[in-house]
């Protein structure tokens, strides 16, 4: 039915314009049979819907006569909110039903149990401008519109990892990591500054633990380091919360980033011996871009011991404990 419609329209020179389809039914009960039969439906499935697809969205406005009498010109403009059809500006009518019936919509004694006709408007061909972005990978290329933009960087900011076993991996932009107006004690800033001193110094990655128990300052640590490492390097923030398959091969493709494990130990466990092996060969700071791993851990014994036996991966081990009584001393009453 969707293609006898474009080829109808096509006939007429039609193809291509813009209407707004309606359907007049009339619901009296001499047009019970009309109704029974499946008359009715298929005009209202098949023939109105392929001809509004064409010409209007899919879209069809309804009006309803309870009896043959209502079907009249001043009845179908109040059911159908457009002018009468005519032969300049309007289609002709398109019957259902009985044949004979050719008086259309002027007649009271129209006995067609339901009309479509279609309300012409300015003829007016749809503009589609060409994709403006075209992105190749393996082989297949994909459009895309105004609405894309491409980084030669990834901006600077803070991400979370999103993973779909569809769409693969992706990052999504989250709220920064910074340090607010918390009161800083102890030796947080010194460490900070150390580290990233140590960064600028190196020409390769640079790995940094922080361990300690719950409340001993580590996720402060991190908001500070990573609040420094934007302003200072200019360096986009990439926080690693959940495990999923080929995660490590997706960090590597990254650029210069901070990636952050918060609760390395959690979130991969030591049981699984791919779980944290798998960041091994990314963590010996090989790859040929610089980056910055931190991680914070609570339990250090559920840490793969590779990875805290081997300076090259981690050269910074940075403990944290209760404060020492100096601090403390500072604090306010």
């Amino acid at each position: 039915m969707y293609k006898d419609a474009e080829t109808s329209l096509r006939k007429s020179d039609r193809l291509g314009d813009r209407a707004a389809v309606y359907l007049l039914v009339d619901r009296s009960y001499l047009m019970k049979n009309y109704f029974t039969d499946g008359t009715v439906q298929r005009l209202s499935d098949n023939q109105i819907l392929s001809l509004s697809a064409h010409l209007d969205d899919g879209k069809v406005l309804v009006g309803a006569a309870s009896s043959p009498a209502e079907c009249t010109p001043s009845r179908e403009a109040a059911c159908s909110a457009a002018p009468r059809p005519s032969s300049t500006s309007h289609s002709a009518p398109t019957r259902a039903a009985s044949p004979s019936c050719t008086a259309g919509f002027r007649s009271a004694e129209c006995r067609c149990p339901a009309a479509i006709f279609t309300h012409i408007l300015p003829r007016k061909r749809e503009v589609f401008m060409p994709a403006s972005t075209i992105v190749a990978s393996g082989g297949e290329f994909r459009l895309y519109g105004d609405s894309v933009q491409t980084f030669a960087d990834l901006p600077v900011a803070t991400y979370t990892i999103s993973f779909s076993q569809v769409a693969g991996y992706s990052l999504r932009q989250t709220e920064p990591l910074a340090s607010a107006t918390e009161t800083v004690y102890g030796s947080h800033a010194s460490r900070v500054q150390r580290i990233v001193t140590g960064y600028s110094a190196m020409d390769r990655s640079l790995g940094v633990i922080l361990s300690g128990d719950k409340g001993m300052g580590k996720s402060l640590m991190l908001r500070l380091l990573a609040e420094r490492m934007r302003e200072e390097h200019h360096l986009p923030t990439v926080l690693v919360q959940h495990d999923t398959p080929g995660l490590a091969a997706f960090l590597d493709e990254l650029g210069e980033v901070v990636v952050v494990f918060d609760e390395f130990e959690k979130i991969f466990s030591n049981e699984d011996d791919e779980s944290q092996n798998q960041f091994l060969s990314l963590f010996d700071g090989l790859s040929t871009t610089k980056r910055l791993y931190v991680l914070s851990v609570n339990e250090l014994h559920r840490v793969n011991d590779y990875m805290l036996n081997r300076p090259g991966r981690f050269h910074y081990h940075m403990r944290f404990s209760y404060p020492e009584p100096e601090t403390v001393a500072t604090l306010p009453a």
